[in-house]
């Protein structure tokens, strides 16, 4: 596995797969809750780490929005090579990088909800502060999963 201070890599792609206001009215004055959830994906070839978040904003247990966005993250050659298990078709994401990654996805999803929901009343239910080490616990194992052919 590859030192953390080491995987070097860009931001290669934001993808946004659901967006959905319900029409549910919000209430400013009343609380409301956020669930947030992470998973992580790869492709070997491009040597790219998926990180997608999706978030679910509820106001007295009535759903008001859902976004879930998809970020890219291409490694380096170099660096892909130092974390890709090819015998085991396994990436192990080291603890420090998969935290910046969690960072960078959630507040690409926060930027990507303020600019979808500008002018609306809902707006103000931002995704607070949330503590992504709730969410990447350790190093992230991915497994590559197989292509299947279909004729």
């Amino acid at each position: 596995m590859s030192d953390s201070a080491n995987v070097r890599f860009f931001f290669s792609k934001i993808a946004t797969s659901e967006f959905a206001v319900t029409g549910e009215k919000f209430e400013p004055s009343i609380q409301y809750m956020v669930n947030v959830n992470m998973g992580f994906g790869l492709g070997r070839e491009e040597r790219t780490i998926l990180c997608r978040t999706k978030a679910m904003t509820y106001q007295q247990d009535k759903l008001l929005m859902v976004i879930e966005v998809g970020c890219s993250f291409t490694i380096l050659p170099e660096d892909w090579q130092s974390m890709f298990d090819e015998e085991n078709g396994t990436v192990v994401l080291p603890e420090a990088i998969g935290l910046h990654f969690a960072s960078l996805a959630v507040s690409t999803v926060r930027g990507i909800l303020h600019a979808r929901t500008e002018g609306m009343l809902v707006q103000a239910a931002i995704i607070p502060a949330i503590n992504v080490q709730a969410l990447v616990k350790g190093d992230v194992k991915i497994e590559m999963k197989p292509t299947v052919a279909s004729s």
